[in-house]
């Protein structure tokens, strides 16, 4: 799955250099494809057999995002951030999920790692 996010975080100072941060994120689903290598008596895919499966996860994604940044310098820096997701990735409806919600659910978790200079 490939998303455009576009996070809000808010920083604070916690002790000189270090740094914590919170905030939602919103992410748009650019496009989704499934590659496969999968055989059975019904059917066989050829190897590296792709499925356009966009049709079936929901076009927003909502998250929460905490981490840390930590500054050697005042421009230099290193970050991390763990983005927990809040909203289902499959449309209720799917073999995922079934009209009521009931039978599953599949959220976005991301770990980013950063290492930044600040203008």
């Amino acid at each position: 799955m490939s998303y455009l996010n576009i996070p809000i975080m808010f920083k604070y100072n916690v002790y000189n250099r270090l740094f914590v941060e919170a905030g939602p994120q919103i992410g748009f689903l650019l496009s989704s494809k499934i590659t496969a290598d999968y055989q059975d008596e019904d059917v066989i895919f050829e190897d590296g057999f792709t499925l356009d499966d966009k049709e079936f996860k929901n076009n927003i994604d909502f998250s929460i995002g905490v981490g840390a940044s930590y500054y050697f310098t005042k421009n230099i820096f290193v970050g991390v951030r763990y983005n927990i997701g809040v909203s289902n990735v499959y449309k209720k409806g799917t073999d995922i999920i079934d009209d009521d919600g009931t039978y599953g659910t599949s959220r976005n978790g991301l770990l980013l790692v950063s290492v930044g200079y600040k203008f």
